[in-house]
């Protein structure tokens, strides 16, 4: 929709109170534009405004019509339009598309940050991820099936026997400095230590704090999750043609 409002002024010799006051008529109808433009916007309408010989750019309802004012007393012409632009269909696919790259790129990071929980392990867990495209929306899970890494992040609880599996004795250190400490993610040097203990029958294990690792990843990757997501709705708005 396009419409076009032309005003002709008198010279400033000619007709000086005229065209005054014209120029207060027209920064009245500037005004009104203004309000038109903001109902407009409010309904989804982007609107862009130019007027005329001046090049006035849209501004304060008051601006422009002063500016308007100044125009008519000095006798210049100056034409008004008002263009609506009205968008495309709604490409929901561009949007789509970016959010999944976004779920892709967090799996990825999740699995980065679950590995500093186990970097100086002997034992190295091995992560699975997964990306997963349905009807209601993207999902995505960072998850490990082995057991010793469930017993550190997930904890037992104590105290538990331990019985003597098969004849012989039960073998170990005496002592065991822990590499991993509660709800951090970092992996420093440890292990067991101290002399040799023989144990003919069970023995009693005091249990394992939980490390909370997967609390501790989503603590970190939350953060990121969400400004991703905002940007590439953004960037998929724009490449639908309906920028944010």
């Amino acid at each position: 929709m396009e419409h076009i409002l032309e005003s002709a002024y008198q010279s400033r010799s000619a007709r000086r109170p005229a065209a005054r006051i014209l120029g207060k008529a027209t920064c009245l109808l500037l005004v009104c534009l203004a309000v038109v433009r903001v109902i407009l916007r409010d309904c989804g309408f982007p609107v862009v405004a130019h007027a005329g010989t001046a090049g006035i750019e849209w501004g304060s309802g008051v601006a422009v019509g002063r500016r308007a004012y100044r125009l008519a007393r000095d006798g210049d012409i100056m034409t008004v339009r008002v263009k609506v632009i009205k968008p495309g269909p709604f490409k929901s696919d561009a949007i789509f598309r970016r959010l999944k790259g976004v779920a892709e790129r967090t799996t990825k990071l999740a699995e980065k940050e679950f590995g500093k929980a186990y970097k100086t392990w002997k034992h190295k867990p091995k992560p699975h991820r997964m990306v997963k495209v349905t009807g209601q929306g993207i999902t995505w899970e960072v998850w490990f099936t082995d057991q010793i890494f469930a017993w550190v992040s997930e904890g037992t609880k104590g105290p538990y026997k331990i019985p003597k599996a098969g004849p012989g004795l039960l073998v170990f250190p005496s002592g065991y400095k822990a590499k991993t400490t509660p709800n951090v993610l970092f992996s420093k040097s440890g292990g067991s230590y101290g002399s040799t203990v023989f144990v003919s029958g069970q023995v009693t294990h005091p249990g394992i704090k939980p490390r909370n690792f997967d609390k501790a990843v989503m603590k970190y990757v939350t953060p990121w999750y969400v400004k991703w997501n905002a940007d590439a709705i953004k960037v998929g708005a724009r490449e639908s043609g309906h920028s944010i």
